[in-house]
């Protein structure tokens, strides 16, 4: 209708209205660009709000888990250390339960790097660009970061931690139970004074203190990253108070 009148007009040389037409046709179009581009940031928003929402989920949970998971890493850090210690001194003093699960404990490796499955899902479909706001990416990248930090150190010096209770059997026998709530648990038992006489044990078992010591500062930088994460997502989306660590 609009070209067949820009037509008409051309061809009795009303080029005034020729140009009343092609200023309508200009302004239609750039209205339907205007109109498509805001009904795509509509739904863009849409769906970030959604994403959103998700992730804060996934990450109240998460940080409940890390303060659960770091917890029971120290304990038996703490404890490991302190039966380390007792084996070096000059004077022989017996191994508490604790020290001596701890010790049994040292091969232990523990990322404490909760899965957050809507980045990974963000990540496979379409990137990360439905996220506008840059702090929150930065606080993803950040424990990406952290993540690799963890990875490279498991790659680098994780083959020289020793399992005490498959490489020295002698010292230290385990043992399971069942615990009230029916599950297996496992109980060790350490010859504390045939440890301080074996230097190779006591050799593995301080490699062993060396790595857990560095996976703890590490573990650190995750726990700080899901921390300045679920910060940024309350302002984002509102504030949730985080569950209980698990026991």
């Amino acid at each position: 209708m609009i070209f067949r009148r820009i037509k008409a007009h051309v061809e009795n040389e009303n080029w005034f209205a020729v140009g009343i037409d092609f200023f309508i046709v200009v302004v239609g179009v750039f209205i339907g660009l205007q109109v498509a581009n805001w009904n795509e940031a509509r739904i863009l928003k849409t769906e970030e709000a959604a994403f959103l929402m998700r992730l804060h989920q996934e990450t109240v949970s998460a940080e409940a888990l890390i303060l659960g998971s770091i917890g029971r890493q120290n304990r038996r850090f703490q404890a490991f250390e302190s039966g380390l210690t007792k084996l070096a001194a000059e004077v022989p003093d017996p191994l508490t339960t604790d020290e001596c699960q701890g010790l049994s404990a040292s091969a232990i490796v523990s990322s404490a790097v909760p899965i957050l499955p809507s980045v990974e899902e963000l990540q496979q479909n379409r990137g990360m660009d439905l996220i506008s706001d840059a702090e929150l990416k930065r606080a993803l990248s950040s424990i990406s970061q952290a993540a690799r930090y963890i990875d490279d150190l498991v790659e680098k010096r994780g083959r020289y931690i020793s399992d005490p209770s498959q490489n020295y059997p002698d010292l230290m026998q385990l043992r399971h139970y069942i615990d009230e709530r029916g599950e297996v648990r496992v109980a060790a038992t350490c010859d504390h004074l045939e440890m301080r006489r074996n230097q190779r044990f006591l050799n593995a078992m301080t490699m062993n203190l060396d790595f857990q010591d560095a996976l703890q500062q590490r573990v650190v930088l995750i726990e700080s990253g899901f921390s300045d994460l679920r910060h940024r997502l309350d302002q984002l989306v509102g504030e949730t108070p985080i569950a209980e660590p698990p026991v």
